[in-house]
């Protein structure tokens, strides 16, 4: 955004990074400017990325470990999404899961009673020879082959994407506050905020709904301004921008017609 501002474009750099616990990446351009990016990916999702790279390398027990992980977080936000249609409370989850956070068997358990309490059906979950070949991997050491490790990850996802499709189909504005709370509270964490369980939009300060808002205005103020600025240099914009048709696309169109008719309108 500071290069598009500065040059008119947007820097064709591109950053390398590493995989971050919380989501949340910041990258330095090669002139100075600062960006924060925060992805809105779960974490069993970035997980199992993970997993399917580690294969890619050769890292073949990573992957199986990253699998299993990835799995687990699912289940996690599984009850998560349940507890926020039933309650309207993260709070609530956020005192529940620290009671089991430590002890995966039991954040089985309830994922297995709250599907069946959401869906009407029991969970398919790894059979016996997949969850015995994972604790011979995790906690005796095993080494597993390629072969192996791949078929536990078919395994794996599954078990998993049905039931990801599932609940994004039965619960999607319950997905959608999930996912948006998780993105809130990284934010939050950026600016210094703290958030307190389900009123977290009542302490997220006016900090974060700049970072919202502001872009969704600036962009309107371009479609604004852009024909009367532009005059004859953008070719009447006003009629290739029609207001009941517009569209993210539309706006950043506008944008870089505008940038690039600056330069005219000043001579």
């Amino acid at each position: 955004m500071q290069c598009f501002q500065e040059f008119g474009k947007p820097t064709e750099e591109l950053s390398h990074v590493e995989f971050r616990d919380d989501g949340r990446y910041e990258i330095k351009c090669s002139h100075g400017h600062e960006t924060t990016t925060v992805l809105q990916q779960q974490k069993f999702e970035v997980l199992f990325d993970i997993g399917a790279y580690a294969i890619l390398d050769g890292y073949y027990r990573e992957a199986v470990s990253s699998f299993t992980s990835s799995l687990e977080r699912f289940y996690e936000f599984a009850l998560r999404v349940f507890l926020e249609k039933d309650s309207k409370s993260d709070e609530l989850f956020q005192n529940c899961w620290k009671k089991v956070a430590s002890q995966s068997e039991r954040q089985l358990g309830a994922f297995v009673f709250l599907w069946a309490s959401n869906f009407n059906e029991a969970p398919e979950l790894l059979s016996n020879s997949q969850v015995s070949f994972r604790n011979d991997v995790i906690h005796k050491g095993k080494i597993p082959t390629r072969t192996e490790a791949i078929s536990y990850g078919d395994s794996v996802l599954n078990a998993l994407r049905p039931k990801m499709l599932a609940i994004r189909d039965k619960f999607p504005e319950e997905v959608t506050k999930v996912t948006a709370l998780q993105s809130f509270m990284l934010l939050a964490g950026l600016f210094g905020t703290e958030i307190r369980g389900d009123k977290f939009f009542e302490n997220l300060g006016p900090a974060i709904l700049v970072v919202f808002f502001l872009p969704v205005f600036v962009a309107w103020l371009i479609w604004y301004l852009a024909p009367r600025l532009a005059g004859r240099a953008t070719m009447d914009l006003s009629d290739h921008i029609i207001i009941d048709k517009l569209t993210p696309e539309g706006l950043a169109t506008a944008g870089l017609v505008v940038s690039m008719a600056w330069p005219s309108v000043q001579r």
